[in-house]
């Protein structure tokens, strides 16, 4: 075998031979540190040809790196010998000489360490053994791994889905691909037993250039898991998540609670999620007459934009975590209708707790919108580890002598439905919630990418930062006294069951699905208007665990990794905090 150099540049390595044409391109650029200027992919573009094979990894046994543009994946050929004759390669006179990319993926994980970009000097060591499973990237799948790292790092987690996994896959007469807590019960069996994380000598790979000294090197490693049932499973129907393109981790996060949730209502035993969510309450103050409108809301996460000091911003900018918190507190100016002044006014909007969770998610939103572009800020942010003290972000009780703004909602008069999934995509671009919820409903909840784009057409119109329009509850009869009572079983109070249950034929499963699916319609189906309760925990946390995603895109990147406490630094390179009230 020789070595082959293909016409359009001048490399002769990472070479990509067409099995449609014989054409020969170059990999990807930049992909892996393995040299390519994206030939190969240029020619599929232009063909639509879809199969290629990575010269110099055919074995005379037949066996080769593929890939597949149209199915953007891995693929596999049992006949490849068959389809490299016409072509000119007999398998049988081939020699490898470099490494797959299933190789190339496996060596980079094992040599790659944080300690070596981000934690000088420190060594990190593989963990084996219950707890210390690694999830196996199946496609862009990162951001799923590692919000179920941090899930199954907290005990009740544990408790509810690996103490009860034998029983349940022994009761359960459904089949494994239809139920939820099937496909729960074996990733906790997967993560927490212990049995796909015991070490395994890996087979040292000989490739052309390997030395004598990497020859003789013990390289050890986990099997793992792959959860490609239950990437299935919850993503079913999802326009992202079924898709196997890379996401926001903290879009799945948000969007893998409501399954939990959804789940839990119905089987009635007990909902882990709990442990994230809190009330919070929004305060509107009229700048002009000074009149207050207060509401309540329940949620799992809070957002927190980056106060950028003047001047240049680059990776070497530390944002103090404290200015975060000061920002937030401050609220934002909005402009709205005011019905005591009977006009537009100028409206402070704050949010602070009603009570805290046990388990605080902070999201740090490192993304903005330069012109049309979705860019990530490269800074740093400087977190405490041991103490954050949220008290300053306690509700105030409310005063006696203010002045209750009319129009709060009423079990009559409610926002038109949200998608709330899509709102908080758009949230997370940087677009306020006002607009984006009237760009949402302009273009009938469809996708995130059609209301952005309507958005930045309509940016100008004043009308955005007007009040969404009431409508008025459907009123239907058929809600019976035995469903309103099993839907009060399961938490809601007899107002929100008749909604949903008028709203879904009188069918209880669809109830408790339609309600998770529209938040606004539950907080404001309420017997009676929001009373300010104050939580007597404070407001402490400790650090337990943060998910980085590498990489300056606010997109794609590299990959997405999750330190747990165990693995904590002092360094402050952090996307998304996830933290643990102190004891």
């Amino acid at each position: 075998y020789q070595r082959r150099v293909h016409g359009d540049c001048e490399l002769s390595s990472n070479l990509w031979l067409c099995l449609t044409c014989g054409h020969l391109g170059c990999g990807r650029e930049g992909y892996q540190n393995t040299g390519g200027h994206s030939h190969a992919i240029k020619h599929n573009q232009t063909t639509g040809h879809p199969v290629v094979v990575k010269m110099g990894t055919i074995t005379p046994e037949g066996k080769a790196s593929l890939y597949c543009y149209a199915c953007d994946n891995d693929t596999l050929d049992s006949r490849l010998s068959a389809h490299l004759l016409p072509l000119g390669i007999n398998v049988k006179t081939q020699v490898k000489t470099e490494k797959s990319m299933a190789e190339l993926e496996l060596a980079l994980n094992l040599a790659f360490s944080l300690s070596q970009v981000y934690e000088q000097n420190l060594k990190f060591v593989p963990l084996y053994g219950p707890s210390c499973t690694g999830i196996e990237n199946i496609g862009n799948t990162c951001y799923i791994a590692v919000v179920l790292q941090l899930l199954f790092s907290f005990p009740e987690f544990v408790t509810r889905y690996y103490d009860t996994t034998m029983k349940h896959l022994m009761e359960c007469s459904r089949a494994p691909a239809d139920c939820f807590h099937c496909q729960m019960a074996k990733l906790a069996y997967g993560l927490c037993s212990g049995e796909y994380s015991k070490p395994k000598k890996h087979k040292i790979i000989l490739y052309e250039g390997i030395t004598e000294e990497e020859k003789k090197k013990e390289h050890f490693y986990q099997e793992g898991i792959r959860p490609r049932m239950f990437k299935t499973f919850i993503g079913k129907g999802h326009p992202d998540f079924s898709t196997s393109q890379q996401q926001d981790s903290l879009l799945y996060f948000a969007y893998l609670l409501d399954k939990i949730e959804k789940a839990e209502k119905i089987a009635n035993v007990g909902d882990p999620t709990q442990l994230f969510r809190f009330k919070s309450e929004n305060k509107l103050k009229c700048m002009n007459c000074g009149g207050v409108k207060y509401t309540e809301q329940e949620q799992p996460v809070i957002r927190l934009h980056l106060p950028l000091p003047a001047g240049k911003v680059d990776e070497n900018t530390v944002v103090d975590f404290g200015k975060c918190l000061e920002n937030y507190s401050k609220g934002e100016v909005v402009d709205l209708f005011c019905p005591r002044c009977n006009k537009g006014s100028t409206f402070l909007k704050t949010q602070n707790f009603l009570n805290f969770p046990k388990v605080l998610v902070i999201a740090a939103n490192r993304e903005i919108v330069e012109g049309l572009l979705l860019k990530k800020l490269m800074v740093q942010l400087d977190i405490p580890i041991d103490k954050l003290d949220l008290e300053p972000l306690r509700a105030a009780p409310h005063s006696p002598s203010e002045v209750l703004l009319e129009g709060s909602g009423s079990a009559k008069d409610m926002e038109p439905e949200i998608n709330v999934q899509l709102l908080n995509e758009l949230l997370q671009t940087g677009i306020p919630e006002l607009p984006a919820k009237h760009a949402l409903l302009r273009t009938g909840n469809s996708s995130s990418e059609v209301a952005i784009s309507w958005y930045f057409e309509h940016m100008s119109d004043p009308s955005l930062n007007q009040p969404l329009q009431k409508v008025k509850k459907v009123e239907k009869n058929g809600a019976s006294e035995e469903n309103i009572a099993q839907m009060i079983d399961f938490g809601y109070s007899r107002e929100q069951a008749v909604f949903g249950l008028n709203n879904t034929e009188n069918n209880v499963e669809r109830a408790i699905d339609y309600l998770c699916n529209h938040p606004v319609v539950v907080e404001e189906v309420k017997q009676s208007a929001p009373v300010n309760v104050q939580d007597k925990q404070p407001g402490i946390y400790r650090l337990h665990g943060f998910i980085t995603h590498l990489g300056s895109s606010a997109s794609s990147g590299p990959v997405s990794y999750t330190h747990l406490r165990a693995h904590e630094t002092s360094l402050h390179l952090v996307c998304r905090l996830l933290l643990e009230k102190k004891k």
